[in-house]
């Protein structure tokens, strides 16, 4: 397990120069949000806040439609509150996960950063930029974000990890499903159910990727997704997918919605930097 901030400590970020020293005052909340989500931040604001405890929230999608994206908004804004995350992370690398985290906060592109455990050398931010991504760094390191390299892991697994945790997780996020280790014959709706139990067991909300169509474990389309959130498994689903516009971005919606009030709401998402806003 990895926290956040030793994630972000390993970016080697070039000093600030001494009469900049002092990074930007630090932003709230809603003025992040906006930051990284787009002019209209209230609804991934209000997702962010509705993800109980002992319930299950599952965001379907092609794979590089932007679901990782779309998870790390969420997140952080329930951490920003105070909330307690993991995130068990399948394929991207946990050091890469701080830097995609990083370049949205500050907004600035991602290749713009130095690579965690790299000299920096290659770093060419400066001035006011530069002071923007260390006020990033330092309100990032402050969550309660935690990251679990997860590859191998099973449902089980992850359970077991969570159990023996010196703290108590409040959201476990699991980037993708088809990657929950299960037997061959096994159908994905398996590795669900077991999700959903670990959330009613621990008490901890779960909020997971599955992708659309993958050769490894098979994939769930749009109309199986709306089924799983009939079938009282799963208590919010929803759906990101390539937009057929040639300007690369990418509508979100959901679909199901057991509790709180977001209704169906397609968003505009930008897969780039994984801006939203609404359509």
């Amino acid at each position: 397990m990895l926290h956040l901030a030793d994630l972000l400590g390993s970016i080697p970020l070039p000093p600030l120069p001494e009469d900049d020293a002092a990074p930007p005052a630090a932003r709230d909340l809603r003025a992040d949000l906006e930051a990284c989500c787009g002019e209209d931040a209230s609804l991934v604001h209000d997702l962010g806040a509705d993800l109980p405890a002992g319930h299950m929230h599952v965001w379907g999608g092609p794979s590089g439609a932007g679901k990782t994206a779309f998870l790390l908004c969420l997140l952080q804004s329930a951490a920003a509150r105070g909330r307690r995350v993991v995130y068990a992370t399948y394929e991207l690398a946990p050091e890469r996960l701080a830097l995609r985290l990083l370049a949205r906060t500050a907004g600035v592109e991602i290749d713009a950063l130095p690579d965690p455990g790299s000299d920096g050398d290659a770093c060419e931010l400066e001035g006011e930029v530069l002071a923007r991504v260390h006020a990033a760094r330092d309100r990032l390191a402050a969550l309660p974000f935690d990251v679990l390299s997860a590859r191998g892991f099973s449902a089980r697994s992850i359970h077991d990890r969570l159990v023996r945790m010196p703290f108590r997780a409040e959201i476990l996020a699991v980037d993708y499903l088809q990657a929950v280790v299960r037997d061959a014959d096994e159908p994905m709706g398996a590795a669900l159910r077991e999700l959903s139990v670990m959330a009613d067991h621990l008490h901890v909300a779960v909020i997971c990727a599955v992708r659309a169509a993958d050769t490894a474990g098979g994939g769930l389309e749009h109309p199986e997704l709306e089924e799983i959130g009939t079938s009282g498994r799963v208590d919010r689903v929803g759906w990101i997918a390539p937009r057929e516009e040639t300007d690369g971005a990418r509508k979100a919606e959901v679909l199901t919605n057991r509790h709180g009030d977001a209704p169906t709401v397609p968003l505009h998402l930008d897969g780039a930097t994984g801006s939203f806003e609404r359509a």
